[in-house]
């Protein structure tokens, strides 16, 4: 437990620390604002949700002598067009018409002309129409769109400059979903103030009720991962390059989610945090990824402005991707998982944009309730909501990919793709091996074969498993006609060297594979393979031989005649050392029926549980049953008889007529086994 390791303690705490304060450490400036009426704000800020700010005074624009919005543009454009002074002293404009009074001076007359024609229409419209404050939020978030068909630069100055006016209308100031709460440089009226207020924009300190309340549950749920995660995936345990991975990858998922809430509806929507998921299913397995998932989505629940239609859409596409993503060998099944979020955030988004367009039944209800209290999700039209989830799904695939590829070099992780390329039979290497030891090379193939199916029917990596089998025996290559598969019926070069020469002949291809897989950059997993395929065990017919020559006056060691190790650590290596095994006895003995080769079989697996090769190894009593009952069935397949065929034409005549429905004639059989 943690108590006994205090190291652990002390780093899931560190960490806890860590994620808490991406989500909930206040930055002045950057996360909350030290904001005034009559202050500005150095960036745009967008409501994420309708808000309602309920009964309160008039805005700094209902003021009494404050000059209408429409003597103020009179104003200007008398200006613009004699150059003279404003009709109204300046010393009588609002905070926000001082500031914005020399940028409207300087604009160009089609700019003009453009920005005065949308606040006439914008003015018109509020004349004509009669909002309540409830309904306020919608109104505001419909003129802003109107507006936005203006350059970015005369839209901010109109929605400004119409802010006051809108806020005039009721006791209560509202903003709709995406509309602009402040712009930057921009003075802000009390309307503005309460609304940041409300969306938890103003700084009060650093450390905030938020953060004291989410540290605890932060580390309760590292505690639950550091229990879980060992019994789920215990090489991820021992690989702590993979465990910075995975925590930098939540962190900066985390980061994302707290930074995005500044963002309007449509983009907040179109980042692709699923790709988050799939690329800690990929790395992790599917079980740790689903756990380690769970929890930061519930994190993501505590991050400022996070509304609960934007908390159910990115939990329903981490969900997606990481379902859908069902195998991680090609790049089609990353396409696939992506298309299927960008299906799923497709369905989420239709509902708001049938309650949104006019003409269409409202709908009633929980549905209706919840997306009127939730994010408008076409709150600057459904064509850039649509995008926003087809670009969610196809770019989480895409960044998913490239995150793999990047981080399977940083942590040294074979990734699925690594392992496609590493099993082409074209790899210099398997080449070399099919050319220059081709009896290791079809043992090896039988070994990778016979392994593959036996790590997919425990839950092992198959793909892994495989290549490593294929990998295994490469030292071989430094001197193949030393190894009995490669020798002719005759040849036998061990009969002129001594027992201790033998054996740290065929000991030494333990190293030199692994010297040849590092000069070819084969990825550390696969070296493992190599190095773990024989244990530390020992050369049995050298060490007896050369006991035999010894004599009973003097003691042999038994260390020139051991493998140097190490024994298997994973389960995907405890499985090449048993095929591989089970398969050098089989080629030995060659039993001749299914029992001897199940007896074969079952001695191998017995002598290798009580030699002690199998301490550091995390297969199952379970699980080493079912690879000895798979190894069996597959070397009985290979051990199978075939029907017998003639070598010749002699000693048979074919009949000398042929009726005319014979097809053909069938010749008596000599005894040859093909």
């Amino acid at each position: 437990g943690l108590v006994r390791r205090p190291a652990h303690l002390v780093s899931l705490v560190v960490l806890a620390l860590g994620l808490t304060s991406v989500v909930a450490l206040e930055i002045p400036g950057v996360t909350r604002f030290k904001v005034e009426t009559g202050g500005t704000l150095p960036v745009r800020i967008v409501a994420p949700f309708d808000l309602v700010l309920g009964e309160g005074s008039p805005s700094d624009g209902a003021r009494a002598g404050e000059p209408d919005l429409r003597s103020y543009l009179d104003a200007v454009s008398v200006h613009r067009q004699s150059g003279s002074q404003p009709a109204t002293s300046p010393a009588g404009y609002s905070q926000l018409q001082k500031a914005l009074l020399p940028e409207l001076l300087a604009m160009s007359d089609n700019a003009w002309s453009a920005l005065r024609h949308a606040l006439d229409e914008a003015l018109q419209l509020v004349d004509t129409e009669t909002q309540a404050p409830q309904d306020l939020a919608g109104y505001r978030d419909h003129l802003y769109r109107q507006l936005n068909r203006l350059p970015p630069g005369q839209a901010d100055i109109a929605f400004s400059l119409l802010l006051p006016v809108i806020s005039e209308r009721a006791a209560a100031g509202a903003f709709g979903s995406g509309a602009t709460v402040a712009v930057p440089g921009m003075p802000l009226d009390s309307v503005q103030v309460a609304a940041l207020r409300r969306l938890d924009l103003v700084w009060t300190g650093w450390i905030t009720p938020r953060f004291l309340f989410l540290f605890p549950v932060v580390v309760g749920l590292l505690f639950l991962l550091y229990r879980v995660i060992p019994e789920t995936n215990q090489y991820l345990v021992q690989q702590p390059r993979e465990l910075k991975a995975l925590v930098l990858l939540i962190a900066a998922g985390l980061l994302v989610v707290r930074l995005q809430a500044h963002l309007a509806p449509w983009l907040r929507y179109m980042i692709p945090l699923a790709a988050l998921g799939m690329t800690v299913r990929a790395l992790a397995g599917f079980r740790v990824a689903s756990m380690v998932m769970l929890v930061f989505l519930i994190v993501c629940g505590f991050v400022p402005r996070m509304t609960l239609p934007h908390m159910v859409f990115l939990a329903m596409t981490v969900a997606t991707g990481l379902v859908a993503l069902r195998q991680t060998h090609r790049i089609g099944d990353f396409v696939k998982a992506g298309v299927w979020v960008a299906i799923l955030a497709s369905l989420l988004i239709v509902p708001g944009w049938l309650q949104k367009s006019p003409g269409l039944p409202e709908l009633s209800g929980s549905a209706g309730n919840w997306l009127e209290t939730g994010p408008a999700f076409f709150a600057r039209g459904p064509f850039l909501m649509g995008l926003a989830a087809v670009v969610h799904g196809l770019t989480a695939s895409s960044l998913a990919l490239g995150a793999i590829y990047g981080l399977g070099d940083a942590t040294g992780r074979v990734t699925s793709f690594r392992l496609a390329e590493l099993a082409r039979p074209d790899h210099p290497l398997l080449a070399a091996l099919r050319e220059e030891a081709p009896g290791t090379y079809q043992h090896s193939l039988l070994v990778s074969d016979m392994a593959e199916k036996a790590a997919h029917a425990i839950g092992a990596d198959p793909l892994l498993t495989r290549v490593g089998a294929l990998y295994h025996d490469i030292g071989k290559l430094q001197n193949p006609g030393m190894f009995v598969e490669n020798m002719g019926p005759d040849d036998n070069p061990h009969q002129d060297l001594s027992p201790r020469e033998s054996a740290e002949i065929i000991i030494r291809h333990v190293a030199d594979g692994v010297r040849m897989g590092k000069e070819h950059n084969l990825p550390p997993r696969i070296l493992d393979f190599i190095r773990e395929h024989h244990a530390d065990q020992i050369m049995v017919p050298f060490f007896h031989r050369a006991l035999e020559e010894a004599g009973t006056d003097v003691q042999v060691g038994e260390k020139p005649f051991r493998y140097a190790g190490p024994k298997p650590q994973t389960r995907e290596t405890t499985v090449l050392f048993l095929a591989d095994s089970c398969e050098a006895a089989f080629r030995a003995m060659r039993p001749e029926t299914e029992d001897a080769v199940q007896e074969l079989v079952s001695g191998q697996f017995e002598a290798r549980l009580l030699d002690g090769s199998l301490i550091d190894s995390p297969l199952r009593l379970a699980e080493f049953q079912t690879v000895r009952r798979i190894v069996g069935a597959m070397l009985q397949s290979v051990n199978h008889r075939r029907v017998p065929y003639p070598i010749s034409d002699e000693g048979w005549a074919r009949p000398s007529t042929l009726s005319a429905k014979t097809i053909s004639a069938a010749p008596p059989h000599t005894q040859v086994q093909m």
